[in-house]
């Protein structure tokens, strides 16, 4: 009874969103977030912000390519606790999943989603691979929490039709962009949808600028801003390329991997579509009239979750074939439209549960995703957790030419082909060595390491930067040098 009046008082899901949040930071605490190509960006650029020389790189160049929200909120949060923005990262995405936690479940509530199988929804959305992302230093946790945020808002114009909401809604989308430029996606099937409304066109029109203006207002700065640097680069560079088949491949397995990836669902989803057919035989279910009957009590809803996924998805196809050919459509870029098909299924559930010959069935979809999302995600949290991501991973902690660099003056600094290991775990300054079409600056830095102004580091380990002067060129050319081989690399010093 309690726990029921728990759950009903619409407490136990701040219960459960502060221990999401916890469950992060102890994840988290010992290996630091992820670390990828964008989170050092994310980290170069916050830094500099919190020193107060703008959204620039170490340059002193202007950053544009990635959007300057979450840079800004990560030296926002350091300057506060006087941690630096590596630190404050992992706090800030801790409360950003705290609340988009409770928002998500408050817009189960509003579509009127019973408080036992909003609850467990939210639980499902917890476990689910977009939610992991969280345990990494970028902004996809600030867009998810923004996206929600606007879509929130949306729902509430569209039942009270009151222009708050709408005025709101267009702030969090301002926001958004500001986040990740693929948040256009999402503000165009916004634009859509209010066009599309049932109403005149000159009040569609109306409303249509009411959502933008707040926009245009939180967006505009960052353009001010942009244009004032005398020399600037286009965010994409129109060019079109034909997406191939292979990147179409991985966008299907991406959305099928989140629903039906895990070892539990492949073993027992034969067994859950037996089940249906014979309900579906048992109980002569009308398939049509069901989804009919659904559709026209959640018409304007159904609708806008639809437009939001289809003109997202559309927007990553358009990027991909004339704009950026190398986007993946992989897990990671596809996460926004999961928690719209996670509510259009919520939507569904919720009105099986009330047909007594379908209840039984709704539950078991519930039982088998719970099993598969628990089974193919906490395992990549457990892992995570013991051995960190990407350039956080403790093999590169525990890395001997890393280990070798806290004998080395920190003031002296580090040519290597591992330019984000060194920053991440050693106070030396980061220099990357020279391309192979650029060997000429090389014997600038063999100079420098004569005079013992710096030193070379380089990971065998480190494998995504072919484009470098290989490790058997270095090894020729500094062989006059001192040259400590090691099991994963060698340092090369003054002699």
């Amino acid at each position: 009874m309690a726990t029921k009046n728990l759950i009903s008082s619409g407490l136990l899901i701040y219960v459960v969103a502060l221990a999401a949040s916890l469950i992060l930071i102890l994840t988290n605490f010992e290996n630091d977030l992820g670390f990828f190509p964008d989170s050092m960006a994310y980290l170069e650029v916050s830094q500099n912000i919190a020193d107060g020389e703008g959204i620039v790189n170490d340059k002193g160049s202007l950053v544009s390519i990635w959007p300057p929200l979450f840079p800004i909120l990560l030296a926002i949060a350091s300057l506060i606790s006087g941690m630096s923005t590596l630190e404050a990262g992992l706090y800030l995405n801790s409360i950003l999943l705290f609340a988009t936690t409770i928002l998500f479940y408050k817009i189960l509530k509003k579509l009127k989603i019973a408080n036992l199988f909003a609850l467990s929804i939210t639980l499902l959305f917890l476990l689910s691979h977009p939610i992991s992302l969280f345990n990494y230093y970028l902004s996809e946790g600030l867009f998810l929490f923004l996206l929600l945020s606007s879509f929130l808002y949306y729902i509430k114009y569209l039942n009270f039709k009151k222009t708050k909401f709408l005025l709101a809604s267009g702030i969090f989308c301002g926001f958004m962009f500001l986040t990740r430029y693929a948040g256009i996606g999402f503000i165009g099937a916004y634009f859509i949808f209010l066009l599309l409304i049932k109403r005149s066109f000159f009040y569609n029109l109306k409303k249509l600028l009411i959502f933008i203006i707040p926009q245009a207002l939180v967006i505009i700065p960052w353009f001010l801003y942009i244009a004032s640097f005398d020399e600037t680069q286009p965010i994409r560079k129109f060019s079109v390329h034909i997406m191939p088949w292979a990147k179409l491949e991985s966008f299907f397995l991406s959305i099928a991997y989140w629903f039906i990836g895990g070892d539990i669902a492949r073993l027992f989803f034969p067994f859950l579509l037996v089940f249906f057919l014979i309900m579906y035989k048992k109980y002569d279910i009308e398939i049509r009239e069901l989804v009919s009957s659904v559709f026209s009590n959640y018409r304007k809803i159904i609708l806008a979750a639809l437009t939001l996924i289809i003109c997202y998805v559309g927007f990553l196809f358009v990027t991909v074939n004339f704009f950026d050919q190398v986007t993946p459509l992989d897990r990671r870029i596809l996460a926004p439209i999961f928690p719209f098909m996670l509510i259009l299924l919520g939507i569904f559930l919720n009105y099986f549960k009330g047909q007594p010959h379908l209840k039984i069935f709704s539950f078991s979809i519930l039982l088998f995703l719970l099993l598969n999302f628990s089974g193919s995600v906490l395992p990549l949290w457990f892992h995570h957790y013991k051995n960190g991501s990407g350039y956080t991973k403790i093999t590169w902690k525990q890395s001997d030419a890393i280990l070798s660099l806290n004998s080395v003056d920190d003031d002296l600094p580090v040519y290597s082909n591992a330019i984000e290991i060194i920053t991440l775990h050693t106070s030396h300054s980061a220099r990357i060595i020279p391309g192979k079409s650029n060997r000429e600056n090389l014997n600038s830095i063999k100079q420098e390491i004569y005079e013992g102004k710096a030193i070379l580091v380089f990971l065998d380990a480190v494998n995504w930067r072919n484009y470098l002067i290989p490790k058997q060129e270095l090894l020729e050319e500094f062989d006059s040098f001192e040259i400590s081989c090691l099991e994963d690399g060698f340092i090369i010093k003054k002699k």
